[in-house]
């Protein structure tokens, strides 16, 4: 019979869980995988697209476990979009006037905003507003979603000239915000933006 090579003992072994033969197995392993062992590190960018994917699927399904279910009847339309377009100006424009109590009168309780620097809660969306100067900003290609007579999903282009802090956060931003239908009043649960290339 002829013998097997290490890597022929390696492939065939079924890996001992544990211990140091563990190591010796894995790194075996990793001597033949086709995987570079300096893979490349996730750009800002990337890590930011994917907290908002991971933020917005967890929002989202907030929203829909918070709505209660209305009696549906074919008559009954979700909101129209302008409606939603003209609320998220009207954060916009609150928060430019750092006028604190007409923000906190379109954010949810439950609100939260995710950002390159993190996740904020409604107090602390408040608290940025004081310290960021919006200069000016326009918003453009509006799209609103209705998944259900009491969410609405809207994405847009926004583009602002500010400061925060110290700090030029002027750019174009690709925004998202859900609204939700609570009694007669639509309130922000969330909003994220990450700015463009």
């Amino acid at each position: 019979m002829s013998e097997m090579s290490e890597h022929q003992k390696a492939a065939t072994a079924s890996p001992p869980f544990g211990g140091p033969e563990f190591r010796g197995w894995k790194s075996e392993i990793r001597k033949d995988s086709t995987t570079p062992p300096d893979w490349p590190k996730k750009s800002v960018m990337e890590k930011q697209l994917i907290l908002s994917c991971v933020a917005f699927i967890a929002a989202s399904s907030m929203c829909l476990a918070q709505t209660s279910p209305s009696p549906s009847t074919p008559t009954e339309l979700p909101a129209d979009a302008t409606t939603i377009t003209d609320l998220e100006k009207s954060a916009w424009q609150a928060y430019k006037n750092k006028q604190t109590r007409s923000l906190r009168k379109l954010l949810s309780k439950s609100y939260y905003g995710v950002y390159a620097d993190g996740i904020k809660t409604m107090d602390m969306e408040v608290a940025d507003m004081a310290k960021t100067d919006l200069h000016g900003y326009s918003l453009a290609d509006f799209k609103v979603e209705f998944p259900n007579a009491n969410v609405a999903i809207i994405t847009y282009k926004a583009t602002q000239q500010a400061t925060s802090g110290q700090q030029d956060i002027s750019g174009t931003y690709n925004s998202e915000s859900v609204w939700v239908k609570k009694g007669e009043k639509w309130l922000n649960v969330f909003h994220t933006e990450i700015k463009t290339k």
